[in-house]
């Protein structure tokens, strides 16, 4: 199972997703998927729809033009063009910790959604045996715990280090969380329509 589902989410990850949801299969292995159908969002930043969408989304961006464009093949990435396992994962599972964590006060809130969701990850993955296929769950999950790194502030005030231990660190997944940054971005629509990539830019 834990091979067929990779196998499916590597090859279109958007068909994967909904052709399990359309079978019932979704709720049979991976239920914790079902909360983003309907869980809302704060319109003025996310006009594109409730977390599930939003999730559908990011999904089809990986195939879009301007993400090829961004990430093309280098010397360090000679398959620039080639998505990894690792993240399609985090993208699918990247916001699943909303609506466990949602709160409503000047406005909806989802605080510590990225560690949550790197829990309800980490919690799945091992259910499913999903290490057995060959997807890396450790990675997976540093990417997905860290998929907020850009909402703490601008990047002028990051310290050295934490730039130095995330992104020219082999130890951890820069590129990778590099790619799922411009893919969240790219699924995250504003009132104004226009998805804002300013900081991604600064960084």
């Amino acid at each position: 199972i834990a091979r067929e589902l990779v196998k499916a989410f590597h090859h279109h990850p958007v068909a994967a997703l909904q052709l399990l949801d359309a079978s019932g299969l979704l709720e049979v292995t991976m239920p914790e998927l079902e909360k983003m159908k309907n869980c809302p969002q704060p319109k003025q930043f996310h006009d594109e729809g409730d977390v599930w969408q939003h999730t559908i989304l990011a999904l089809t961006k990986l195939e879009a033009k301007e993400f090829h464009r961004e990430f093309p093949p280098t010397g360090d990435h000679p398959k620039g063009d080639k998505i990894s396992d690792e993240v399609i994962w985090a993208l699918l599972f990247h916001d699943l910790g909303k609506p466990y964590t949602m709160t409503v006060t000047d406005r909806i809130r989802f605080n510590g959604h990225d560690v949550k969701s790197a829990h309800l990850f980490r919690e799945a993955a091992g259910r499913l045996r999903l290490f057995s296929a060959g997807l890396n769950t450790a990675i997976v999950e540093q990417i997905i715990a860290k998929h907020m790194l850009l909402a703490q502030g601008t990047v002028a005030n990051m310290k050295a280090t934490t730039l130095e231990k995330y992104f020219f660190n082999d130890q951890f997944p820069g590129h990778e969380l590099r790619q799922v940054f411009f893919a969240d971005i790219s699924a995250t629509v504003p009132a104004s329509g226009q998805p804002d990539f300013s900081t991604y830019r600064e960084l």
